[in-house]
């Protein structure tokens, strides 16, 4: 198996300056990120700039796991969204303000239970009989 080549220091450095060291799609985590290649290494994509995006751990880990959320382009798209907003060098207040309107999903917000999930109630009730039993 052949080592990954490493993204080069300048690459890195423009696309955390660029983004204000925070995550593309969740602005509201500020340095703690990663960077996410938007065309996979496995599926030919460079170590550029271009097909690089600074994401958090939790949109990075959710990017992966949930193949096919988003394609190449919307990421993109959303990376070029938020760094035209960083370029207006606003205040972080602002900023955050404006980036909502980029994030049409947040990644960070759960699943909603199926209308029909049932809890444990019974398991409940029993374990509890159980516990009453023994005192």
């Amino acid at each position: 198996m052949q080592k990954r080549k490493a993204i080069h220091k300048s690459v890195k450095d423009k696309l955390l300056v660029d983004s204000m060291h925070r995550c593309c799609l969740c602005p509201e985590h500020q340095d703690i990120i990663d960077f996410h290649h938007i065309i996979l290494i496995s599926e030919g994509g460079p170590n550029s700039e271009d097909n690089l995006i600074i994401i958090c751990p939790t949109c990075h880990a959710k990017i992966h796991r949930i193949r096919g959320r988003y394609t190449p382009t919307q990421l993109k798209m959303y990376k070029e969204k938020w760094v035209n907003i960083c370029a207006l060098r606003l205040t972080e207040e602002e900023q955050l303000k404006k980036a909502p309107g980029i994030i049409l999903d947040s990644l960070h917000n759960q699943t909603p239970p199926e209308p029909n999930f049932v809890g444990r109630d019974d398991m409940l009730k029993t374990i509890s009989k159980w516990i009453k039993t023994q005192k």
